[in-house]
């Protein structure tokens, strides 16, 4: 609860500061649907371990929707909320649900810049958020595997236990 409230106040306070970036010569936009999305960051994010898929499309959907509809051209304005639902995905999904995941996100970050066109060069947003993207799987990765040892080994004791 406490991952999901901080991610929810984290993109508000981070798109009301872009917002403020815009130069006065550009129109700056109505923030107030922006704002009801980074709202609905908070109860997503509670339902991440129930439905963890849709969870994670959903936070991309948002991240697409804020960077195209957004207060300047700033990529990646919603980072941290879809990168949080790719962690419990990968903490607790089948293969398949994670590539998927996986392709959502990257797809969802990827779709702004296309529709709108790169600011700066494609490959220069890519390599960043390639970046993050390798850091939440190989973390999850990690804290997956340690949990399944952890539970091979209580099988294990509660077996030896049993034979005992």
């Amino acid at each position: 609860m406490v991952v999901a409230v901080i991610a929810g106040l984290f993109q508000s306070f981070q798109l009301f500061v872009a917002s403020r970036q815009v130069p006065a010569t550009e129109p700056r936009a109505d923030l107030r649907p922006l704002l009801a999305l980074c709202l609905l960051i908070v109860p997503a994010l509670l339902c991440r371990r129930r439905w963890p898929l849709a969870t994670v499309v959903l936070m991309g959907l948002i991240s697409a929707s804020v960077d195209l509809w957004g207060p300047g051209p700033a990529a990646g304005t919603v980072v941290f909320p879809p990168l949080v639902a790719l962690y419990s995905l990968f903490a607790i999904a089948g293969t398949a649900q994670r590539i998927i995941g996986l392709l959502a996100v990257f797809g969802c970050w990827t779709l702004p810049l296309v529709v709108i066109g790169p600011v700066r060069p494609l490959i220069g947003w890519i390599t960043p958020e390639i970046l993050l993207l390798a850091v939440v799987v190989t973390a999850a990765a990690i804290s997956r595997s340690r949990r399944e040892a952890l539970e091979h080994g209580d099988a294990l004791l509660a077996a030896q236990a049993a034979e005992h």
